[in-house]
């Protein structure tokens, strides 16, 4: 068990080296991503993080400063599209021995926060075990992924309507000047970190509160992942005539691509489309196995496939404590439902939230 914030870091090797050989992992369980994320966005969180001892399972949770109460949640929650464990069992075997740790240690919390997980079969097993576990759950999400199968030719003879769009967005895009697309390395440069804030600024999100470059918490929490050379990532730029009219983070590891946070210009509104389709069909050409478009299960991703992944949101009490909290959770999912209700917090909060992309250009 890791508590102590300052330890965290003697983790790196351990951690890194686990990441490389776990199974079902993405880059949202990697020792910069959670290292990133505590420093910047869970200033206020205690780690918690239980270390298997045969070194198999490192599970990444941390203390929510929730008034009188412990709320254990997996480190990253709120930015994470995937939030899990960092190990190299199978994720049933896996979670249950997680779950026996944590009921040994039920005194130590009130409620446990699992939010966008993918495991909530293997999830719901391993608490089923424990007649003194309170659960509900809830589907939060779905991601729409599309899996790399034959070649970029062939994807665009058998989607017909991808390939008009392609075209189209291609012709408007180079109508505004000369065009270049790059994907970056990480870190980035000051420079370019500096012209992503101005496409963001000049983009539809810096209004509505979606925008995760400006000024605050998550944007410092951006920035630092975006530079640190140890982050499996790139950052795919569209340019015209030179000028950053658009660009993705995009999130890797070793078979697929994950589309994590795009932005455009508003005045180069095809310029996000036409990057996305460039970037499709580089993972045709690089032999990924899949591109996942994350939470948000808009239009403009349901063009490029049909199949989603589902991400569940599972809450576990304890205790009397807990259990109040619970119902407190029961009344916002039912508020959640309301889209002003939802953008209403996106702007008061300052919370960016990728699910309102619903703007590609």
């Amino acid at each position: 068990m890791v508590t102590d914030r300052n330890a965290v870091l003697e983790l790196k090797d351990q951690w890194r080296s686990l990441e490389a050989r776990s199974n079902g992992g993405t880059p949202f369980q990697s020792f910069s991503w959670c290292h990133q994320w505590l420093k910047h966005r869970g200033k206020d969180y205690t780690p918690y993080i239980l270390i298997r001892a045969d070194q198999q399972i490192i599970a990444p949770f941390a203390i929510a400063p929730t008034a009188r109460s412990r709320v254990l949640r997996l480190i990253g929650t709120g930015d994470s599209d995937y939030l899990g464990l960092v190990t190299t069992m199978a994720s049933g075997e896996a979670w249950e021995a997680v779950i026996a740790a944590l009921h040994e240690r039920r005194s130590e919390w009130h409620l446990l926060h699992l939010h966008s997980v993918k495991q909530k079969g293997d999830i719901i097993s391993a608490l089923g075990r424990y007649k003194d576990f309170s659960v509900i759950e809830r589907e939060y999400e779905k991601c729409p992924v599309l899996s790399i199968t034959g070649t970029w030719e062939a994807y665009l003879g058998r989607m017909k309507k991808v390939r008009y769009e392609t075209r189209r967005w291609a012709k408007r895009v180079h109508e505004v000047g000369a065009v270049t697309m790059e994907p970056v390395s990480l870190p980035v440069s000051p420079a370019l970190l500096e012209e992503m804030i101005d496409v963001e600024r000049d983009s539809w999100k810096w209004e509505s509160g979606t925008a995760a470059l400006k000024p605050g918490e998550q944007a410092d929490f951006v920035s630092a992942v975006l530079q640190d050379p140890m982050m499996p990532a790139r950052v795919w730029c569209l340019r015209t005539n030179g000028k950053l009219v658009a660009f993705a983070v995009v999130l890797e590891d070793k078979t697929g691509w994950y589309y994590y946070l795009p932005s455009f210009r508003g005045s180069c509104p095809n310029a996000g489309a036409h990057l996305l389709s460039c970037i499709v069909e580089e993972a045709f050409k690089n032999d990924r196995e899949f591109v996942d478009l994350l939470q948000g299960n808009h239009g403009y991703k349901a063009l490029w496939s049909d199949d989603t992944i589902a991400v569940a949101e599972i809450l576990t009490a304890n205790s009397l404590r807990g259990s109040i909290m619970l119902q407190g959770y029961v009344a916002r999912w039912a508020a959640a439902k309301s889209n002003v209700l939802r953008r209403l917090r996106n702007v008061v909060g300052k919370v960016g939230d990728r699910r309102e992309m619903n703007h590609v250009g």
